[in-house]
């Protein structure tokens, strides 16, 4: 394919950023210094499957702290939220990433910092027993969409230094969120800390989570909704550490980093963005990364918040009988009941995705004409999703007009998994 736009922007990025060797590679866990400092990739994965890649792209490192948000989210799906939110809480901390500080429960402030990371861990621990890592590095693959391992090296450098995770750890234990041994548990998390992956591989993992779960290169379901939604409100207010209001206000999308050189970044959606650049800012965040992060959010205007959207253009057309003419000859008789009942049904066109805010818009309109018609027709062939929340408000929209005496009759449903509207669409006009 010939060069793209986007990708055009992340060679200008690369270009820019790459000169700037601000910043100094980790050295707490000792093997981290034989980073290359020159190291720079770009990776956007879209969540139809495409991959747009840029410089060192394909160079392995180790995936550190993005893993929690993984791990995280497994655990939210395998164990579940009761459990996995009765021992560690989602408020930010404000403090660093490896603070020793529990919240007045004495619990993890978040998943985000090392506290509730291990806690984490170490639930994944009491559920799968001596399989425990097995299953994070499955999982961790399925993000991926391919095999992964893990850095020995760095998993004995990073035991052989743990002693601040250690004292964590055992804090944790003392007040009861540790179940298991500490070093039991401490062994689940460095090694997982210590597994490899490439700037591509975050691009995927991270595109998966913006696409409501399901891996886009792959196809394969990794997450539910309620566990996506969760894990990137964590990323949000906690995953950049102390730096994550700033991060919120400049950049604006869900993201973690670690210390191994690497930013995963989300936007439910539309993308998934991976970056490797070892040498960390004073927050323990690559400097290109962030820098690269900020540019694209920039230029593209991809802060979370910052949505552009009138509910109204779901409507493509809207008219009554008299609105449209038929290519079918009418007997006379015929034609004049039609003529006499043109004014009393109504037809809505819709068009493109349906949300929350199309339908309520959707529901105002069949709201207004239940006073002068008794049959609508609403029409979904140019619908290509409607969402979970669209589809409950249909419902309750169903149910006043057939209080007040409407016939609603819905064309083109059988995509839209709901029973309910499926049952009420009396004819269906999509064949």
């Amino acid at each position: 394919m010939s060069d793209l736009p986007l990708l055009r922007f992340l060679r200008r990025c690369h270009g820019e950023f790459a000169p700037n060797s601000s910043g100094k590679l980790a050295d707490y866990i000792p093997e981290l210094t034989k980073a290359n400092p020159a190291h720079f990739g770009i990776c956007i994965a879209t969540v139809d499957g495409y991959v747009h890649e840029m410089g060192d792209s394909l160079v392995p490192f180790t995936i550190q702290s993005i893993s929690k948000a993984f791990v995280f989210a497994m655990a939210l799906e395998s164990i579940g939220a009761e459990k996995v939110e009765a021992t560690i809480g989602v408020e930010p901390s404000g403090d660093a990433f490896n603070s020793i500080r529990l919240n007045a429960a004495n619990r993890p402030f978040n998943p985000m910092v090392n506290a509730g990371a291990i806690a984490c861990s170490s639930l994944v621990c009491d559920a799968e027993g001596n399989g425990a890592f097995d299953r994070i590095l499955h999982e961790l693959s399925r993000f991926a969409g391919r095999d992964l391992d893990y850095d020995g090296a760095v998993f004995e450098s990073e035991r052989a230094t743990g002693d601040r995770n250690r004292a964590i750890a055992y804090l944790l234990r003392t007040h009861g969120v540790l179940k298991c041994e500490v070093d039991r548990a401490l062994d689940v998390y460095f090694r997982q800390c210590a597994v490899q992956v490439t700037a591509r591989d975050l691009s995927i993992m991270a595109a998966t989570l913006a696409n409501n779960g399901v891996n886009p290169v792959t196809g394969e379901s990794v997450l539910s909704p309620y566990v996506v939604a969760r894990t990137l409100s964590v990323m949000v207010s906690a995953g950049m550490y102390d730096y994550a209001g700033e991060w919120g206000y400049r950049i604006g999308i869900p993201a973690k980093s670690g210390v191994g050189g690497g930013i995963v970044a989300a936007l439910p959606s539309q993308l998934g963005l991976g970056i490797y650049s070892p040498l960390l800012d004073a927050h323990g965040h690559s400097v290109r990364g962030v820098q690269t992060c900020e540019a694209l959010s920039s230029r593209f205007d991809l802060h979370l918040l910052n949505r552009v959207a009138d509910v109204r253009t779901c409507v493509g057309a809207a008219y009554d009988l008299g609105g449209v003419s038929s290519r079918r000859s009418r007997q006379p008789a015929e034609q004049v009941i039609l003529d006499a009942q043109q004014a009393s049904g109504i037809t809505l066109e819709l068009a493109g995705a349906i949300n929350f805010g199309n339908m309520e818009y959707v529901s105002r309109r069949l709201a207004d004409a239940k006073g002068r018609a008794i049959q609508a027709i609403v029409d979904f062939r140019r619908v290509p999703t409607v969402s979970p929340a669209a589809v409950r408000l249909l419902e309750d929209s169903l149910d006043d007009m057939a209080a007040a005496g409407v016939t609603v009759t819905l064309s083109g449903t059988a995509h839209i998994p709901a029973r309910r509207v499926r049952q009420a669409a009396r004819t269906d006009f999509s064949r």
